[in-house]
């Protein structure tokens, strides 16, 4: 058996099935290779188990689906589990090798970004910046921005996670790479959604570029088109202070 858990995005959010699951199975791992994890060891103190951390190269191996053939496995995953498409292909590899699976849902930054004001129906297609490397500067981030722009559509733009190396992009850091692109809209950055210590702050590139905003987990948000209630919640829900 595996069993794709969800955490959400704080400790607090694991669900009474969700911990049932935990303290019932053989074994326990938590991926942190696509997300940042900063609450692990809250999670096995509410779960009062331990739990194995799994780096980029057992997650993409079959590491643990060779694990689930003979035991019952759970994966834990930052936020909710079929966000990205690793996990989705646990579940296609689980099924051709006769591994029966069950996935528990959670709280997931796709919906806690709409705490800032904008409505999620009016979301377009969600992309990654990604790190610019000395060879490698993909623009595909900015093609989705731009058609998103087009339709009038907001912009969900995940920052880059090398979690290997330590590496977790800030919003101050995301601007910075969007104003080297030509990007020059006003922008909402969110810091840790869906925790005690969140921040969503809108202002503009240049300004978010220059601030102090360093904490992570965090992402961008690029408004398209702004109905009347969306910017009257904007105004009420996110802080310009930190910007000016």
């Amino acid at each position: 058996m595996l069993r794709l858990i969800g955490t959400g995005l704080s400790y607090l959010d694991l669900t009474l099935r969700a911990i049932t699951r935990i303290q019932e199975a053989d074994e326990v791992y938590m991926d942190v290779y696509t997300n940042r994890i900063k609450d692990l060891d809250l999670i096995e103190k509410t779960v009062n188990r331990k739990i194995k951390k799994l780096g980029r190269k057992q997650v993409e191996s079959d590491f643990l689906l060779q694990k689930a053939l003979k035991n019952d496995v759970v994966l834990l995953v930052s936020g909710d589990p079929l966000s990205a498409t690793t996990h989705v292909t646990f579940l296609l590899e689980a099924k051709k090798m006769g591994i029966k699976t069950e996935v528990i849902h959670a709280v997931s930054i796709f919906t806690a970004v709409a705490e800032c004001g904008l409505s999620l129906y009016k979301f377009g297609r969600t992309t990654t910046l990604a790190y610019p490397e000395v060879d490698y500067r993909p623009t595909s981030p900015i093609d989705v921005i731009k058609q998103n722009q087009k339709s009038g559509l907001h912009t969900l733009l995940l920052l880059d996670i090398e979690a290997d190396e330590k590496r977790f992009m800030t919003t101050k850091e995301g601007a910075d790479i969007l104003k080297q692109h030509g990007i020059k809209d006003k922008i909402i950055a969110c810091c840790n959604a869906g925790t005690n210590e969140r921040k969503f702050v809108y202002g503009s590139i240049e300004k978010i570029a220059k601030s102090g905003l360093e904490d992570t987990p965090a992402c961008i948000i690029i408004p398209g088109e702004i109905s009347e209630y969306e910017r009257e919640a904007i105004e009420k829900l996110c802080t310009t202070n930190e910007t000016r």
